[in-house]
């Protein structure tokens, strides 16, 4: 009851947004100090630290690592089976791995189990593996309350250099430009 409390409570406090400035230098404008302090908090807690290692493995039973993937920019890329929470998102990430092929990994975590994810999948397919049954995972370790979808980048050396809560996931943002500052 709590957890959703906090997320009702932070749907609607949160006004932050992810935007790319027109000037002359491209910057990607983050601004997580306009989000709640509850988030900024859950926010900070990751931003500059290590990723935690993991290891799981894929629909087809590949095992993948975090730390497998060092020298590559990863982005971990949370979401649920639900039609329409997100959809948007599995195109930009598969147009991602496709201009990236060497430099970005795309790892992706599903709270719900491969009977359920792979339906889902059909209608959207995908190009980077996708972890089924990860909602423990979501939740002890990578921030469940930050919202669905969430995509945590993380740079080559294996840092959290970015937190993407969903509330600045709207169809508006455009990840591929986000990804020009790591490169």
């Amino acid at each position: 009851m709590t957890r959703i409390l906090i997320f009702v409570f932070l749907c609607f406090a949160i006004t932050g947004r992810a935007q790319v400035d027109s000037s002359s230098e491209k910057h990607y404008l983050y601004q997580p100090e306009k989000f709640s302090p509850p988030v900024q908090a859950m926010i900070k807690q990751f931003e500059g630290f290590p990723s935690t290692p993991l290891e799981a493995p894929d629909l087809e039973g590949n095992k993948h690592t975090i730390g497998g993937y060092r020298g590559k920019v990863t982005l971990l890329f949370f979401w649920r089976a639900i039609p329409g929470e997100g959809d948007f998102l599995f195109g930009q990430m598969n147009k991602i791995v496709e201009k990236y092929p060497t430099k970005v990994k795309v790892l992706s975590f599903a709270d719900e189990p491969k009977d359920r994810v792979l339906p889902f999948l059909e209608e959207r397919p995908v190009q980077f593996p996708v972890i089924a049954n990860a909602k423990m995972l979501s939740e002890a370790v990578y921030g469940s309350d930050l919202g669905y979808p969430r995509i945590f980048v993380i740079d080559e050396f294996g840092i959290i250099k970015r937190v993407l809560p969903a509330v600045v996931l709207t169809e508006g943002i455009n990840l591929d430009e986000m990804l020009t500052l790591y490169f």
